[in-house]
Parts: C-alpha cells; sequence; structure tokens
C-alpha cells in the first residue's frame, strides 16, 4: 500500500508478492487432506482423479507429488503407483521415540523464553481443547498448542524439525485423543507442562512433555494392535 506524504516524492510501487501457483494449490489441499484423515495412509492417488477433483492439468499435480514426495506425505513406486505413506510399527516407535526428544527440549526451552502473551495462549488453547466438539477439531487445537511451544521455545532448528514431522504423524491412522478417556488424560498432562513453563521449571516442563509422549506412544500402539481403537 502507498503511503504519500505530501512534499515527498511517491515511492516506487512496491513489487507485488507472487500469487500461489495451481501446484501449490493442489499440495496444499492434499496435505489438508491427508490431515483431516480423507485420505488415509496406503491409499492410492491417481493424478487423473486429482486432476478432475481440482479441476486442473495434470502437469500441477505432478509437480504437487513430487513436493509431497519430498517432504514425506507420499510414497512412489514402479508398482504401486502413488500412496500415502503407511508406517509400520517400527518407524512408529521410532518416531514417537524421536519426538519424545523434541517436545522435551522445546518445552524446557519454552520454560526459559515464553513472554506472559504465549502462556496465556497455551493456557486459552489448552481450555478450548476439552470444550470442542469431534476429534478433527481437538486434534487441530492440540497441533496449534504444540506449535505455540515449539514457537515460544526461540530454536528456529528445532522448530525445522517439529515441522518436518508433522507429515509423517499426519500419516497416521486416527488419533490418539478421540480413544476413550484419552483426551482427559492428555488435558492433565497439557496441563501440567503449560504449568512449568508458566513458573519457568525448564526441568520440570521438559519431564512432563516427555511424559506426555511417552503415554501418546503407549496408546498409539494399543491402536496399532487392535487393544482399542478410535470411534
Amino acid at each position: 500500500m502507498s503511503h504519500d506524504v505530501v512534499g515527498v516524492p511517491e515511492r516506487p510501487a512496491a513489487v507485488s508478492q507472487p500469487t500461489r501457483s495451481l501446484a501449490d494449490m493442489v499440495h496444499d489441499a492434499l496435505v489438508d487432506a491427508i490431515y483431516d484423515s480423507e485420505m488415509q495412509p496406503g491409499e492410492r492417488l491417481r493424478e487423473s482423479d486429482i486432476a478432475r477433483r481440482f479441476d486442473v492439468s495434470r502437469t500441477p499435480v505432478r509437480e504437487a507429488f513430487r513436493r509431497l514426495e519430498v517432504e514425506g506425505w507420499i510414497t512412489q513406486t514402479p508398482h504401486s503407483g502413488v500412496q500415502v505413506v503407511e508406517l509400520d510399527r517400527s518407524r512408529v516407535m521410532e518416531l514417537y521415540s524421536f519426538r519424545e526428544v523434541l517436545e522435551g527440549t522445546a518445552a524446557g526451552l519454552a520454560a526459559r523464553h515464553a513472554d506472559r502473551a504465549e502462556i496465556e495462549l497455551m493456557q486459552h488453547i489448552h481450555r478450548t481443547i476439552r470444550t470442542a466438539e469431534g476429534s478433527r477439531e481437538q486434534t487441530r487445537l492440540n497441533r496449534t498448542l504444540h506449535d505455540t511451544i515449539f514457537g515460544a521455545a526461540r530454536n528456529p532448528y528445532l522448530l525445522a524439525a517439529h515441522t518436518n514431522l508433522r507429515a509423517s504423524f499426519a500419516c497416521l491412522r486416527g488419533s490418539t485423543l478421540a480413544v476413550d478417556g484419552r483426551l482427559a488424560d492428555a488435558a492433565r498432562e497439557h496441563g501440567e507442562i503449560i504449568s512449568a513453563i508458566g513458573c519457568g521449571d525448564a526441568e520440570r516442563a521438559q519431564e512432563a512433555a516427555r511424559v506426555h509422549i511417552r503415554e501418546a506412544r503407549r496408546i498409539r500402539l494399543m491402536m496399532m494392535t487392535g487393544l482399542t481403537a478410535s470411534p
């Protein structure tokens, strides 16, 4: 926007931001579909179907597929074609182990660096999750809470690792929060993390975050072995 001042020559017009390409729009829509479980792990994605779905040619679909593969959302093989990534039990456990380290470190750093506005935002999201209707909205708010903690850690490398891990977790079937009783337990665990961050207790925040992820891993393993299931 131009800010003209009397007596001062007008600035050259600002260079407009490049518009999002069709490939960008297809990419983002597919990421949302995987996050929202509209596309399931192991599901095949055909160029022609996706092109019709978004009313585009196959070229932006191919470009979107290339990006999604690099980011870890999909896999392409000569025999099976393009599929949403499906993780086996071993890889899931490895992911949770890595996430435990990341989340603990982020919470500890957030206890040192979070400002009052960030702590109040965490508290607000925490309250909202408990009253949210539907597992999809609860999952979205849960993701926002964890993003807020990572942002408060003030460490771009940690945040990048967290962002890169998202694709793998989005490719898991169902949310652990949807398992009966898990939402209440997770709320208590979140409350402990936020309380420790608010008090500036880095050691307690780190341990609380690690306990939270260990519990989520336990529920995930039960889901994968059929001992419990999301509704």
